[in-house]
């Protein structure tokens, strides 16, 4: 009994403890709320003493919340301005963490709480003593196994502390192992995996590296999209920083897009009960104001960047407007609007520029804002410098706190460069040499080999954003000037060299994005340096390839995506390899110094993974997914061949000639003077009564003749001409030689896009499918829309001959003919992929606004647009778009000349047969007719419409019907090679012997019973 007794006291007393213990813990958390949650330290400060009062130091939680104590004290001081009293709160906090215990909840307070200890002590103890914190930290939680989302926040940390301190390859490594860690789990945080991405891509910015910002800034907005975060300040920071890499990058429709995003959000998001809610409640006021700001500031740089003065002058009033309201005018509260000052003097003029920005530099300067300071002294100097006060802008420049730093090489190159002009408008030729030669260290990563007579890229920086490149042609257009005035060849070498590293940075920027007219006429220039002294390098052919690969890979992208002929990487591969190539550049680079990993092993990694992406790419071909090859690209032509690719510099135009086993590059004159002269060609071809010979002969003289003339036997060539821009209005076949006759006379002749399309092209074969005609019957309408009613009064409109030419065509073919109502929209998306040839004879209209509103007219008028061709998959080998104007439209800055047939190579079609006017009715039935049975026989299909035209020619009965207008307009695109039908015939002949082998064995079981 007495047992008994003594068992139950126990039990009681162990359970009463039990019950003090949870109480205890309860209130605990209900301290730790309101420390961190509602920022109340003062009433949970009260629930620490109480606590701490009836503890005993047996207690198995009394060190844990003794630590508990010293972090709300520390909370409660910083909150009261009384930092160093803090801290020395928290100082105890970081000495006695071990006594934590290793459950979620209790890491996830210290977690709190040693992050309030680093940040707080961030202003006096520096950034290496709190990076030193965090890494021990992340040591710590990984030995009490804390889980991957407390490790995954101090890697967020540690990445924004090495951004701070400019160790951006340190900074990615840290927002790498975050997403790593990420992968691991089975549900993603969106918030911070964004948060990963948008550090990542802002590393990357300030190396001016804008190929890799793009792609990370892209994926941060995207998942913070996504995210379930309520305060809508991180994602406005993103979608602004993106926005911001597209205009620099040039690509003004996606920032464009992504601003109508933005727009769409504000009324949810500036209005949001949640706004500011991620800052602590005595910075909130400023945090919404400054969110505020953050939200315009996008929309101001669009406005500057596109030349919209009055709207970006209305945007950045607002935001003088807004910022009124801030309390709080540390750096990083006043930062959207100072990036809107410097973004506006792109709109200001000079006076206003001097004006704002002197003003500007002083309220930096009192705020402590270094950077913003300097980047603003400069655009000071530089309103100077174009104004022609030069000691004034050298007095400004004498102030930039960055100049020397080991960061912002590219913003340090451009102070250089301005003084090295400024000293060569005053005479000062020393000065012009020594800051021209400073701006290229300043690019440089090693600048010891600048005492090498050539440069290669291995001695420069990574970075190549459009400012770099910029500033690359501007010095290479100074050691120009330099070389001009002295003839030293080595300043011809540097301005060479620079040029070709440019155009290899160039390349790097472009591969990931869609061209565009800035991206255009950067690549004019570079054009022009590297052509202009193709002696200078040994190896043209490689010359060749950098030109080919940077100029716009769109149009081939698209069409290999459409054939299935492009493998895009999985997305957990793309990540990992990004992963694997940030940590191989941190150890590199020495910021890293205590990777887990070796690099060795890392470098096997990276290897395992692009040999895994090329095994992918090479079960679709060999071709889509790897750069261009001249070399390559000679191995697939025959000996007759001879592909003539045109390239159009800043000032001149030169042509590439290729064969089988030589090029050669030519500088084929002045592009005003070829302008004008294509511009007469066409005119003569609009006025059909005015002589065309001399002009088709100067065209021929300018851009045939210095291809042929050193041939041996230049009638044997099969022509193929690759233009661009203003050169895809000429009639090749049609111009004349010095013999009197037309090129198509003694040449087979086709154009092509681009080499790297052309090459993709070659490899695909016919799928012998059949003939689709479709071919409308358009009838008077008083109610028809302008532009077509426009074609009605010129005589254009009703196609009577269109109809005979469909219907024998279909007949040659035994195709499939739609005509009347038959020849809809509708039954044309449906019909488009079942055809091996599809034949439209039909109107096609220019828009002048807009080529996407550009169309195809199919019966009752319906208008299919090319912004819905690009969406469709039409793989057919040939289209032949007998209409007007179908191989013209509108040439458009950075894609080149936007007609129909580039549409439908968009779509997948491998070659097209299309006119480059409006083509009398007649004369095209004629020449359809003709080149289908060519093209029935077997003959390539360059090679029909080269019959069809010649035979045009030889029935021509009158001189004027001679005239280029009648038959030259139809040019062939892309895959020439002959199109096969499946013949059906040996089929049936099978067909018939098996049948009569299976009647004659029945017959004869039939008699059997009967011998």
């Amino acid at each position: 009994m007495t047992k008994k007794l003594l068992f139950t006291l126990i039990f009681f007393i162990f359970y009463i403890s039990s019950l003090n213990a949870q109480n205890t813990e309860s209130l605990s958390r209900i301290a730790d709320s309101l420390q961190f949650k509602e920022f109340k330290n003062e009433e949970a400060l009260k629930i620490r003493e109480n606590i701490l009062q009836k503890s005993s130091k047996t207690d198995s939680l009394y060190g844990f919340n003794k630590i508990r104590y010293w972090s709300t004290q520390g909370s409660l001081a910083i909150q009261n301005n009384e930092v160093e009293k803090g801290l020395i709160y928290l100082d105890s906090v970081w000495q006695y963490k071990e006594v934590t215990p290793s459950d979620d909840y209790a890491l996830d307070y210290l977690t709190s709480s040693v992050a309030n200890y680093y940040v707080t002590s961030f202003p006096s103890k520096g950034v290496d003593f709190c990076l030193t914190i965090c890494r021990e930290y992340v040591a710590f939680l990984k030995s009490k196994k804390a889980s991957a989302e407390m490790i995954q926040a101090i890697y967020s940390d540690l990445g924004f502390l090495n951004n701070y301190s400019r160790k951006y390859k340190a900074s990615s490594y840290y927002n790498a192992l975050g997403i790593e860690l990420m992968q691991q789990e089975t549900v993603i945080d969106s918030s911070l995996i964004s948060e990963y991405y948008n550090w990542i891509g802002s590393n990357y910015s300030d190396q001016d590296i804008l190929n890799k910002s793009l792609k990370y800034y892209k994926k941060g907005v995207a998942f913070g999209l996504n995210s379930d975060m309520k305060d809508p300040y991180p994602i406005i920071h993103k979608i602004g920083n993106y926005v911001n890499e597209l205009l620099i990058y040039g690509d003004y429709d996606a920032a464009f897009k992504t601003l109508q995003l933005l727009e769409s959000k504000k009324e949810a998001w500036l209005d949001s009960e949640y706004l500011g809610h991620m800052f602590d409640p005595h910075e909130r006021p400023s945090s919404i104001i400054m969110t505020q700001l953050y939200f315009h500031l996008p929309f101001l740089r669009y406005y500057a960047q596109i030349g919209a003065v009055d709207k970006a002058k209305t945007v950045f009033a607002k935001m003088e407007t807004i910022k009124e309201g801030l309390v709080n005018t540390r750096c990083d509260f006043l930062e959207p609007y100072s990036l809107a000052v410097l973004k506006m003097e792109m709109v200001w003029t000079p006076e206003e520029n001097k004006k704002y920005l002197s003003a500007f530099t002083e309220e930096m300067k009192r705020n402590d804002c270094i950077h913003n300071y300097s980047v603003a002294k400069f655009m000071l100097g530089r309103v100077y410098f174009n104004s022609g006060e030069y000691d004034l802008m050298n007095t400004e420049f004498e102030d930039i706190a960055i100049e020397g730093a080991s960061y912002f090489k590219t913003f340090q190159a451009r102070v250089k460069n301005l003084r090295a002009q400024a000293a060569l408008k005053v005479g000062n030729k020393t000065a012009f040499i020594a800051n021209l030669q400073e701006a290229v260290v300043k690019l440089m990563k090693d600048s010891t080999h600048l005492k090498n007579k050539r440069l290669s890229i291995t001695s420069f920086e990574k970075d190549n954003s459009a400012l770099t490149i910029n500033t690359m042609l501007e010095i290479a257009d100074g050691y120009d000037q330099l070389y001009q005035s002295t003839k030293d060849s080595l300043y011809l070498y540097r301005k060479a060299d620079l040029s070709y590293i440019t155009a290899q940075k160039f390349n790097q920027l472009y591969k990931d994005g869609l061209f565009n007219a800035n991206l255009e006429q950067y690549m004019f220039q570079i054009n022009q340096n590297l052509l202009d002294h193709q002696s200078l390098f040994e190896d043209t052919t490689q010359l060749v390839n950098l030109i080919e690969n940077n100029g716009s890979q769109h149009l081939t992208a698209t069409f290999n995506r459409k054939r299935n002929i492009y493998t895009e990487i999985p997305e957990k591969l793309d990540v990992l390899k990004d992963i694997v190539d940030i940590k191989i550049e941190a150890i590199r680079s020495k910021e890293i110094t205590d990777a887990p990993e070796k690099l060795d092993a890392l470098q096997a990694t990276s290897d395992s993974i692009k040999t895994v992406i090329q095994d992918l790419h090479d079960k679709k071909t060999n071709t889509a997914n790897v750069e261009w090859s001249l070399t390559a690209f000679q191995n697939i032509l025959s000996d007759n061949q001879c592909i003539i690719r045109y390239v159009i510099g800043e000032k001149s135009i030169f042509g590439i000639r290729i064969q089988k086993d030589e090029h050669k590059i030519v500088n084929l004159g002045d592009r005003i003077q070829l302008n004008t002269l294509i511009d007469k060609q066409r005119a003569v071809i609009f006025d059909r009564t005015a002589s065309y010979r001399e002009t088709f002969t100067d065209l021929y003289t300018k851009l045939v003749a210095p291809f042929l003339e050193d041939l041996a036997n230049p009638s044997e060539k099969d022509l193929t001409f690759i233009t661009q821009n203003e050169l895809s209005y000429v009639p090749f076949a049609a111009l004349i030689n010095p013999n009197g006759n037309f090129l198509i006379e003694s040449n087979p002749v086709s154009t092509a896009f681009s080499l790297p399309l052309l090459s993709v092209q070659k490899e695909l074969k016919s799928n012998g499918k059949r003939l689709g005609v479709f071919a409308p019957i358009y009838a008077q309408n008083s109610k028809m829309p302008s532009d077509l009613m426009a074609l009605q009064r010129s005589g254009f409109y009703e196609l009577p001959f269109a109809q005979e030419e469909s219907k024998e065509i279909s007949t040659i073919f035994n195709g499939d003919l739609y005509t009347g109502t038959s020849a809809s929209k509708e039954i044309f998306i449906q019909q488009k992929e079942q055809y091996d040839i599809l034949h439209l004879a039909m109107h096609a209209l220019s828009n002048t606004e807009g080529s996407q509103q550009s169309s195809l007219v199919f019966s009752e008028d319906e208008r299919l647009l090319f912004d819905e061709l690009y969406t469709y998959n039409i793989p057919a080998q040939l289209a032949v778009l007998s209409a007007c104007n179908t191989g013209t439209g509108i040439l458009k800055e950075g894609e080149d000349l936007q007609s129909l047939s580039r549409a439908f190579t968009y779509a997948g079609t491998n070659s097209t047969l299309t006119s480059l006017w409006n083509v009398n009715d007649q004369s095209t039935k004629e020449i359809m007719k003709s080149f289908y049975i060519h093209l029935k026989e077997g003959d390539a299909k360059h090679i029909a419409l080269r019959k069809s035209n010649l035979e045009y020619l030889n029935k021509a009965s009158e001189d004027v019907l001679r005239h280029p207008y009648y038959w030259a307009g139809f040019v062939v695109s892309g895959n020439t090679a002959p199109i096969t039908q499946t013949s059906y015939f040996w089929w049936y002949i099978l067909g018939g012997i098996l049948v009569l082998g299976l009647l004659y064995t029945l017959s004869r079981k039939r008699t059997k019973p009967n011998e």
